[in-house]
């Protein structure tokens, strides 16, 4: 539970919501021309894992809550 108010404490700081982050995250591995196709598609999985965690533990965190 300590790392889902860390993580949740650390998306309200953010002027940008958690998606945005990601999508702009994502945006700059297409920005660069010296990456390969492989290089830019593992940096845009990297921007998106962050978020697909956060998803996990919510869910898991809820799953837990209903189960209880």
């Amino acid at each position: 539970m300590a790392a889902f108010l860390e993580l949740h404490l650390t998306m309200t700081r953010s002027a940008l919501s958690p998606q945005g982050l990601m999508f702009r995250c994502s945006a700059s591995c297409c920005e660069d021309n010296q990456a390969s196709m492989q290089q830019v598609h593992q940096c845009i999985e990297r921007c998106h894992a962050p978020l697909a965690q956060a998803q996990a533990l919510v869910t898991s965190e809820l799953e837990r809550f209903q189960t209880s």
